[in-house]
């Protein structure tokens, strides 16, 4: 029997976590305790069971998706974890080291189970202005967190580094997710309907360029947490990126780190381009 039971509410989703572990981790009760939701059975709850074993052999992080026997059935190896499900419908099983931590496993069930779902869990900021909700998104080093810096106190911040796409109907949303970066825990479970995905590049003036759909979906895909291998999962994250870039406006913003950038992203997201 688990040792700790906890649900959260991230993105459209409830995880059930059953963890083996007899003190729960701090970044669980800290950073997670506003996305934690009741217990009670949900349509769309996934139980994600979690045993921490002290001989779980570290090795190379692959993040290689392998296909199970059954439908739906895969096992996917981190540095210090691995993650499994026999087959459609069943739990997520988690075998980690005991030094594991939480936040980078859980963050990787939320991206599968949203790609299942026809969301993506992407390297990106995000926040709304006056319920408009806006994605800035890039790799590592692209600005996310200057730009977090710079916008922080003119909008709802929601997250400098992952958010997550779900669909409501044909609108895309924009949620925060405890899968915080150097800023921290900035915002509860916050949501806003999805007006424009922007990608970041860092220059030395501020430039505003519309994306064809077909550019935006390739600068989605870097941005998506996917693995490194997955047929059926890559190909069901192109189909989703595919079709966020062609309901909202995808558009590169190069900026510089000045205050400035604030009124870029305010009429930006006052006058979205129409997506091609």
């Amino acid at each position: 029997m688990s040792e700790h039971d906890v649900s959260l509410g991230i993105a459209g989703l409830t995880l059930r976590l059953l963890d083996d572990v007899l003190v729960p981790p701090e970044w669980l009760t800290t950073t997670c305790a506003p996305f934690q939701v009741s217990a009670a059975p949900a349509a769309n709850a996934l139980t994600v069971a979690i045993h921490r074993d002290p001989s779980f052999e570290r090795g190379e992080d692959q993040l290689h998706l392998h296909p199970g026997q059954e439908p739906g059935g895969f096992h996917m190896r981190g540095y210090d974890f691995l993650i499994a499900r026999r087959r459609c419908g069943l739990p997520f099983e988690v075998e980690a080291h005991p030094d594991a931590g939480m936040a980078g496993v859980l963050r990787w069930v939320t991206s599968l189970a949203l790609l299942e779902q026809g969301g993506l869990l992407l390297h990106a900021a995000s926040g709304a202005l006056e319920g408009r909700g806006i994605i800035c998104a890039g790799p590592s080093g692209s600005g996310k967190t200057t730009l977090s810096r710079l916008l922080q106190s003119h909008l709802q911040l929601f997250t400098d580094e992952t958010t997550a796409v779900q669909f409501t109907g044909a609108m895309p949303l924009a949620y925060a997710t405890p899968f915080a970066g150097e800023l921290g825990p900035v915002s509860g479970p916050a949501a806003a309907p999805l007006e424009v995905v922007c990608f970041l590049k860092h220059a030395k003036a501020h430039a505003v360029r519309a994306l064809h759909p077909a550019e935006a979906v390739e600068r989605l895909m870097g941005c998506t947490f996917l693995p490194r291998d997955g047929t059926l999962w890559i190909t069901t994250a192109l189909a989703t990126a595919e079709r966020l870039a062609r309901a909202v406006p995808c558009l590169e913003l190069a900026f510089a780190p000045e205050a400035s950038v604030v009124e870029v992203v305010r009429d930006v997201l006052a006058q979205p381009v129409s997506p091609a």
